[in-house]
């Protein structure tokens, strides 16, 4: 039927909207609008009038655009066209969305692309890589745009900060200090005609617990562009203070690493042995999409050079860090550690992945660079012990005192230093160390990803220039590296919108492996790489680091025993080494991921005054108010002040009616008062009872609000009556 066709016969519209109700077992009343609202109406057929030439979902990637062939949108829209508007390809361009564009639902089915006057229907299989980065009967996940119009907006070129330049570095012997400026230099940054008149200390000191460092001795000593300052031997850590006229105008610290380990561990030449070392590289809130948006010279480094595999449906398992992290070391839900240890204290008893590889004979490394927001200190009590042979905390933390430039939640600068390049630094110093021991090794980025979409631009230079070092040390040839973030950005306008949203649940993972892996281990890399785009999550990780302790896991033969064995269990299970084939029935129920943190749903948008929305964002501000109750005498009651979004979440298409997988949520955004905080929450409602299918989550900042956070059921961020902090 052409348009024209089903323009008089008045019905395109309306069979969409019938045949959406009728495959997700709904009333087509609750979904009419689909946006359009009653003003609108006479503006689509001023386009419909006007030479319509296509009117089916997933035309084009990007609107405003020329139509490309084989390029097409991640969401199912009606794109309508005006013959008289072509680009130089002879192709229409699309009208932009307040023009002439009702969006409709993802994940139906897509139709065509426009040649000259003729309508041509494509084959389905050409666009599921393209339209999904998982499209599996478990699971489809919607491919994101790196970049497109709407993008564009939230995107910037940032100032990168300075911290300024230390006066002083140490060698590379850990021997000595260097004055690290010159005349001009020591007059402009610190105000000081004369080097002579400054007058230092050093402290030597060491770890007490993961929150306070102890000075043993303390030197004094006089500067000199000529003469070096010898330092004591046989300490690991030391701080410097310098000033001029008692004046304090300089302070930092220094690290040496632990020499006799060092100097066993690179004598002779390369050690052979038949294991890989294990490294986390991770960027906090960093998701797969972004990571090529802002660090496009590693992303194309990777590409060009590195034996990878990129993962596109890795899919985060709860809200924040910790409880994403927590499965990734340990192979077991928040709740499930406190089984095996008491996270309220210090967490030296926790079965965290170290513990595994030391057993085995690693080496063992562990850094963060932002010491407020640490993963096992943040809120918690850090370790009695120091868990690991390698630990930066101990010198980080007393950097941390130094600390200036905040910026909501992170700091610029420790001292004259920033902290990402303190972490990097560190890493850099134990590549001798890294290149004759296994090792396992956690290092984590905050300070240039936690709070913001565009600072990761300025992770791309640092982390390129890493993995180039990695690769001409031969790192790379002995290491397998997880490149790899926890979750998205979960806070700021960007994560207002859908796709802010949709790249909160998918963050960065990216293998790194060595060249000759493949050729050794064909059946666990050709596994992997199908499991590139199928749902995966933290778990899976977890499991596949463990096999990588014996190699002998990884074998041909062992991976066929196992797939055997996978395939016999009654249950999937949660936790899948990415070496073994993970099932395209996989669904974020079987993989342990809450609905609320799940981006394998298809999600239409409805009005936001339909009687199911306003129900539920009633029924979610009851639920605030439930756990409010008992505190009523320091919170104050919230209200609904208004609703932002919603959408109708079913993963209907791949479950019969009655099957017990099937679900159908509506997912509303909204904004109470006092405060103006934005909630999210999934209300489900079945046999006539509804619930919450997951946690409420707020997701925007509380700033100078006033606030209290309660550990109910994970539920955060009410209003408190009391003084703001």
């Amino acid at each position: 039927m052409s348009l024209n066709d089903e323009e008089r016969s008045g019905g395109s519209q309306l069979n969409l909207i019938f045949l959406v109700a009728s495959l997700f077992q709904i009333h087509a009343d609750s979904i009419m609008p689909f946006g359009i609202s009653k003003r609108q109406t006479s503006r689509k057929r001023d386009c419909l009038s006007s030479h319509l030439k296509i009117a089916r979902p997933n035309a084009i990637q990007k609107r405003g655009t020329n139509l490309k062939a084989g390029e097409y949108t991640n969401e199912y829209e009606y794109i309508w066209y005006r013959k008289e508007e072509t680009g130089s390809n002879g192709l229409p361009v699309a009208l932009s969305p307040n023009q002439c564009t009702a969006s409709v639902i993802s994940g139906l089915s897509y139709y065509l692309w426009k040649k000259s006057a003729k309508v041509t229907i494509v084959d389905p299989v050409d666009i599921k890589s393209k339209s999904y980065f998982v499209d599996t009967p478990g699971c489809r996940l919607l491919a994101l745009n790196v970049m497109n119009d709407q993008l564009r907006k939230y995107v910037k070129q940032l100032k990168e900060p300075d911290c300024g330049t230390p006066l002083l570095r140490i060698s590379k012997t850990g021997s000595q200090l260097w004055v690290n400026v010159d005349k001009k230099g020591l007059l402009k940054m610190y105000n000081v005609p004369k080097l002579e008149d400054i007058e230092c200390l050093y402290h030597i000191f060491e770890r007490i617990t993961d929150f306070r460092n102890v000075i043993l001795d303390t030197v004094a000593f006089k500067l000199s562009y000529r003469k070096p300052v010898k330092l004591k031997k046989h300490f690991d850590l030391l701080r410097v203070e310098c000033r001029h006229e008692n004046l304090l105008i300089y302070t930092d610290c220094f690290y040496i690493l632990n020499r006799t380990k060092l100097s066993e561990s690179t004598k002779g030449e390369d050690a052979k042995t038949n294991r890989l070392s294990v490294m986390i590289l991770g960027i906090d809130a960093l998701s797969h999409v972004n990571f090529l948006r802002q660090m496009p010279k590693t992303a194309e480094f990777i590409k060009q050079n590195l034996s990878h595999v990129e993962f596109f449906g890795y899919n985060k398992v709860d809200e924040n860090t910790f409880p994403n992290l927590i499965p990734l070391l340990t192979g077991l839900k928040t709740k499930q550690l406190s089984e095996f240890c008491n996270i309220s204290r210090e967490m030296d008893d926790c079965p965290i992945i170290w513990k595994r590889f030391k057993e085995a004979g690693y080496k063992t490394a562990y850094g963060e660079d932002l010491q407020h927001l640490t993963l096992f200190q943040y809120n918690r009590a850090g370790f009695e012990k120091q868990p690991t042979d390698f630990y930066f905390r101990t010198f980080a933390l007393e950097m941390s005192k130094l600390k200036w430039g905040r910026d909501r939640n992170t700091y610029a600068c420790y001292g004259k230093r920033a902290p990402l390049e303190m972490l990097l630094d560190y890493i850099r110093n134990l590549v001798p160390f890294m290149q004759y021991n296994d090792f396992f090794s956690l290092f984590w980025s905050i300070s240039l990803s936690h709070d913001d979409l565009n600072t990761p631009q300025f992770l791309d230079k640092p982390f390129l220039n890493l993995l180039k070092l990695f690769d001409s040390t031969k790192i790379l040839n002995k290491t397998a590296i997880f490149l790899m973030s926890d979750h998205g950005l979960r806070l700021g306008n960007f994560r207002l919108t859908h796709q802010g949203e949709m790249e909160d649940m998918e963050p960065l993972l990216i293998t790194l492996l060595p060249k000759w892996f493949e050729s050794k281990y064909p059946e666990a890399i050709k596994n992997m790489r199908i499991n590139a785009n199928r749902l995966t999550t933290h778990f899976d990780v977890y499991a596949t680091m463990l096999d990588l302790i014996d190699l002998e896991y990884i074998s041909d033969v062992s991976i066929q025993n196992r797939i055997i064995e996978l395939t016999k269990k009654s249950r999937m299970p949660r936790s899948i080494s990415l070496f073994l084939p993970i099932s395209d029935r996989r669904t974020c129920f079987l993989a342990d991921i809450p609905d609320t943190y799940c981006g394998c749903f298809d999600r239409i948008s409805i009005p936001i005054n339909a009687s199911m929305v306003e129900f539920a964002a009633k029924f979610i501000v009851d639920e605030i108010n439930q756990i409010l109750e008992p505190h009523l005498t320091k919170c104050a009651k919230l209200e609904l002040h208004l609703i932002r979004h919603a959408s109708f979440m079913s993963n209907a298409m791949r479950f019969k009616k009655y099957h017990p997988f099937r679900l159908q949520d509506v997912f509303v955004q909204l904004q109470t008062v006092p405060g103006y905080g934005i909630f999210e929450a999934t209300v489900r409602s079945t046999a006539g009872r509804s619930t919450l299918s997951d946690n409420i989550t707020r997701i925007n900042r509380y700033e100078n609000q006033i606030i209290q956070t309660f550990s109910l059921n994970q539920r955060k961020g009410f209003e408190l009556k009391e003084k703001k902090i």
